[in-house]
Parts: structure tokens; sequence; C-alpha cells
């Protein structure tokens, strides 16, 4: 088994736990929509009649069907604005609807219209009453977030320094290999060599290295079997381009194994 399949199960199992952080934070998130949901609806219990109430975190949804689109129709909303600047408590209730002329024959608009004063009138009277009963359910979840959230940092920062490591000695056996025998590749890639010259080869190797070890001439074929040169290139940026390619489209590596 080489360094990298060692580095790459590992990194297969902190992507496990990465996946079951989400979901914590998921359940999380309906946990406490949910118990919002409860703290507001009270307040628009037997709002109308044919109106469907529907309670999202930090906002309320009215909607309302309307025969002609044989739907039921979201009339207006209303969101609880958070304080990003504070402790994000919501700090005011805004009521967010569409404006449209509205002719007199029209039953459904107009009854629309009669609807969002009414909604106005219920946030004029308990605007107050419910952002506190908003701001009572957060403090209960907030130090399950804070460790749900830590965790999954914890298991970001975890992948990103195997990532980091994996990167590292990709690099190192495509430079070993192209200072060698060269790189096969399963299929054509572009490998940028110069300014603005760019070409598909499926094989590559390096020779001629300078002394100081940043440039070599490129060997390179196409597909086609043509093979050509090009001189002074640099080294480090081949290397990048080639580790880029080389864990899925290399051909007849060798196996890297652990000492034992």
């Amino acid at each position: 088994m080489t360094r990298i399949q060692v580095l790459q199960d590992a990194r297969a199992e902190w992507v496990e736990k990465s996946i079951a952080a989400k979901e914590t934070i998921s359940e999380i998130y309906t946990r406490e929509q949910n118990a919002i949901k409860d703290a507001l609806l009270p307040f628009f219990i037997g709002f109308s009649e044919g109106v469907l109430v529907e309670v999202q975190r930090g906002s309320v949804y009215f909607k309302m069907f309307d025969p002609q689109r044989a739907y039921n129709k979201e009339i207006f909303s209303l969101y609880l604005k958070e304080d990003w600047s504070g402790d994000r408590a919501f700090k005011a209730v805004d009521i967010s609807y569409y404006t449209t002329s509205t002719s007199g024959e029209d039953a459904w608009e107009l009854k629309r219209l009669r609807l969002l004063g009414k909604v106005a009138e219920v946030v004029e009277d308990n605007q107050f009453s419910i952002l506190h009963a908003a701001n009572k359910v957060k403090p209960a979840f907030k130090e399950e977030y804070e460790v749900a959230f830590q965790l999954q940092n914890m298991i970001s920062t975890a992948i990103g320094e195997i990532d980091v490591r994996i990167r590292q000695l990709t690099k190192e056996r495509v430079e070993f290999d192209l200072k060698g025998d060269g790189i096969v590749f399963s299929e054509r890639v572009e490998i940028d060599l110069k300014y603005n010259y760019t070409p598909r080869v499926q094989f590559i190797k390096l020779e001629n290295i300078s002394k100081s070890g940043k440039t070599a001439t490129v060997v390179y074929m196409t597909s086609d079997g043509y093979q050509t040169k090009e001189e002074n290139c640099n080294i480090e940026k081949i290397v990048d381009q080639v580790a880029h390619y080389y864990p899925k489209f290399a051909i007849d590596t060798k196996e890297e194994l652990l000492p034992s």
C-alpha cells in the first residue's frame, strides 16, 4: 500500500465523519425551525378562512388558492430580521408583498389587499411579542450549534491537511517519474508548456535538467505518435499540471510502498 493510499483511506474516514456532522447540523436546524414555528403560529391561528399560513425559520408565508392558476399562491410574507452585528437575535418584523394595479372586478386581488391590511394590524399590535417569542427559542439551540460547527470545522481542517499531503506526495511521485522513464496517459491531456502553447499529449518526460533545477526540456508525444521537444520549460509548472491528471489518467505507474 502506498503512502498516498493510506492518506486516501484516512481521508475517506474523515469524509464519513463530515457527512455525519452535517446531518447533525441539519437535525438541529430542523428542530430549531419547528420550535420557532410553534412559537409563531399562535399569533396567526384563525387569521382568515381560506388562507394557508406556513412558518419557516424567520419567515411566515401566507398563501391563498388562486382559481385562475389552480394553486395556493403566496400573497405576502413576514420576515424576522436578524441582527448580524450582535448575537443574531431577531430585531424587527418586515412585511413583504407585491404591488400591482387592481381591477375593481378582481375579487381575489381585492381580498388579498384586505388581508394585507389585516396582517399589518397583527404586526402593529404584536411585533414585540412576536420577536420575544422567536428570540426565546434561539438560546436553546445556541450551544448545540457551537459544538456541531466546531466539530465540522475540525473535520474540515483535518481533510484539508490530508489533501495538502496527498498533493505533495503526488507531485513528488510525478517529478520522479518525469525525470525517469516519463509518464503515459490513458488519454490526451492538455499541458501548458509555454505562454500560449498548450499541446495535448499522451506521453511526457523531462530531460536536460538545468543546473538550477528549475527548467528542463520537455519531451512529449501526441496520440498519433508524433514526438517532439520543447526547451527551457519551467519544471514546477509542468509538475503541477501533470499532478492534476496523474491520479486519474497516468498508466503503468509504479507502486510506492511504505517502509516496513
